[in-house]
């Protein structure tokens, strides 16, 4: 079992206690440090339009800082004042649009008041809906899967006045948000929260981070929902990112230090996850207009690690490995985790070629991995109703079937490799079905987004693959994958494919590649997305089928040269090319009820007077 941590200046403290007491050691201490709160705002001018919302007082957990936008419309994000105080805000700047990073007590209670008091549009992180909409599943998901079910129901109560949210939309990781010149950019950030979310501002280069700040509010709780890899990815993310002014939920902001490399919140953090050592003072708050508030935490003592917490202090040239929850090892290395690949297996057989092609693929995977695998012939999926309904909810598919199983395998997974069998001149028919419902992918582009890919064709005869290749290749792009490799190999017998050398070596170079460099393409092909399989549309003109854009081609000695340019539905070359496709479908609903009347009508003309073969009763 996990004992509760949190990471604070690069440094981690553990409470040997119950999660989520933040290092008070009981729910007593952590309850009065809640009582104990007060607040009075003070609004720090961040840039024209940006400004930063923080209370007085750092040492309440009903609370958290937050964020100003004032453009055409005014953005609230994270102001969770407290009642009296947030009530005051909300009246005062009756904002357009309000914004929830995540479901914790402290940032999410202020989100009853929105609808109560203000016009404005109350947006929630696709993915946590049922914390904030159910009171039960809350407490069943935080305090009382640590037996304090009772004591944690009075504090969200009667404490931090949690109620449950009723009106709401919700946003997922990777929309946007655009006002005037003002782009807010939502960066999922998950393993603090499932769905925790950080806000950059791109022009300004501002990051808002949310509880993956330099206090020691986070972002380490150690609750049920909490998962260590997907937070260690998540501080990999944010510094990735081009940053000058750092805005956090509970540390102030921060205007210096923030290099890539030097970043005492992201290299600090990476490093705190592994390190069991006394804390030290936070970088001081530090604010561009000359506003400065000074935070001095005073935390309680570091507690001793525990045997039932497998936490190794390491440097960042050596590799640690820590227990997580579910006993299975995440090792770090340097700056690298261990991989989660997942192998989908296209094929009904039972260690046949395409099983065995994904197992000698993951074992030339030359970094730490863990390989998992999928058969989906073993799972549910039923056809989909083309209801669309799964576009608009998330998880709201009506068909009751295995689908998100399979999709949260994929969701978790930080890289696939695929393999299908031809069966008359095409892939499997597993993969078509399962690709059939993938409108429930817009729900998670940025989940899906560039995640690595290979996948494998398996014919039994030279020339009768058909479009196989193609099934493959589509199959991963419209998982908006990034596409390392596609080939296509011949055996039709289990074992077949490796009676000699040749693909043994096609599998090692495909496990080099799917966290490397792609391999190389072989034969003339699509300059834009890769693809080999085009379509004669007259004269010299082309459509590559794979990502449907179109051009020209022309012959040379090496055979034929593609020219083919971007055009409008193109299955996708960039994140903002799928974010723009799902609101193209999003909008068909509206363009239907335009027409319902003239489409029921034409609908109407072929309703009777045909006869259908119907199955027998059995």
């Amino acid at each position: 079992m996990w004992m509760p941590c949190t990471i604070w200046d690069g440094r981690i403290r553990t409470s040997s206690k119950h999660p989520s007491w933040c290092g008070y050691g009981s729910p007593r201490h952590f309850v009065q440090s809640l009582q104990n709160g007060f607040l009075t705002m003070k609004r720090i001018p961040i840039s024209n339009r940006i400004k930063y919302l923080e209370p007085s007082s750092m040492s309440s957990f009903k609370s958290c800082s937050g964020v100003i936008v004032s453009a055409s419309e005014k953005i609230l994000i994270d102001t969770n004042m407290g009642p009296d105080e947030t009530l005051a805000l909300l009246r005062a700047e009756q904002p357009d649009i309000a914004i929830i990073s995540h479901y914790h007590l402290d940032h999410c209670t202020w989100g009853p008041l929105v609808s109560e008091h203000t016009d404005a549009e109350l947006f929630i992180p696709e993915g946590e809906e049922r914390y904030l909409t159910s009171l039960d599943f809350f407490i069943e998901k935080t305090g009382g899967a640590a037996g304090l079910a009772r004591e944690w129901t009075e504090l969200t109560l009667d404490v931090t006045g949690y109620r449950e949210i009723r009106d709401f939309s919700t946003y997922p990781h990777g929309h946007q948000f655009l006002s005037d010149d003002v782009t807010i950019e939502c960066v999922g950030t998950p393993g603090h929260s499932p769905s925790h979310t950080a806000f950059y501002f791109p022009k300004e280069k501002i990051l808002f981070t949310g509880d993956m700040g330099v206090d020691r509010f986070g972002p380490w709780y150690g609750w049920t929902d909490c998962d260590l890899r997907e937070l260690i990815a998540s501080i990999l993310k944010l510094r990735s990112l081009d940053v000058r002014v750092l805005l956090t939920s509970h540390g102030g902001v921060v205007t210096s230090g923030i290099e890539k490399e030097a970043s005492p919140f992201f290299k600090g953090g990476l490093r705190g996850i592994s390190q069991a050592v006394s804390p030290k003072s936070p970088p001081a708050p530090l604010y561009e207009r000359g506003e400065i508030t000074d935070h001095t935490f005073q935390p309680p003592p570091c507690q001793p690690v525990g045997a039932d917490l497998c936490v190794c202090p390491f440097e960042m040239d050596r590799e640690t490995a820590h227990k997580t929850r579910d006993d299975k090892v995440a090792l770090i290395k340097g700056n690298h985790i261990m991989k989660k690949v997942l192998g989908i297996v296209a094929s009904p057989r039972k260690l046949g070629n395409s099983e065995m092609m994904i197992k000698e693929i993951g074992k030339s995977i030359p970094i730490p991995h863990e390989l998992k695998l999928l058969r989906l012939a073993d799972f549910d999926i039923r056809h989909c109703r083309a209801c669309y309904q799964c576009l608009f909810k998330e998880e709201k598919c009506v068909l009751k079937d295995d689908l998100y199983q399979v999709l949260d395998a994929i969701l978790d997974a930080d890289a696939l490799i695929l393999a299908a069998p031809t069966y008359f001149l095409g892939a499997n028919a597993l993969l078509k079905l399962f690709l059939d419902r993938g409108l429930a992918f817009y729900a998670h582009i940025d989940r899906l987004w560039d995640k690595p890919a290979v996948g494998v064709g398996i014919a039994g005869i030279p020339g009768k693959e058909g479009y196989t290749l193609l099934n493959i290749q589509s199959f991963l792009k419209l998982m908006m994958t990034d596409l390392k490799a596609t080939r296509l190999i011949y055996g039709a017998l289990p074992g077949e494919i490796f009676m000699g050398d040749t693909n043994q070596q096609l599998a090692a170079d495909m496990g080099n590649a799917l966290f490397s460099e792609p391999l190389k393409q072989e034969g003339p092909s699509c300059p834009l997305c890769g693809g080999d399989t085009f379509r004669f549309i007259g004269s010299n003109q082309v459509q590559c089928v794979l990502c449907s854009n179109t051009g020209r081609f022309e012959t040379s000695t090496d055979g034929p040269v593609f020219h083919i340019e971007k055009g409008e539905h193109e299955m996708f070359l960039m994140r903002e090319d799928a974010l723009q496709h799902r609101e193209w479908l999003c909008q068909m609903k509206g363009r239907f009820l335009e027409q319902k009347k003239q489409l029921k009508e034409i609908s109407r003309s072929y309703l009777k007077g045909w006869e259908w073969v119907k199955p027998e009763d059995k």
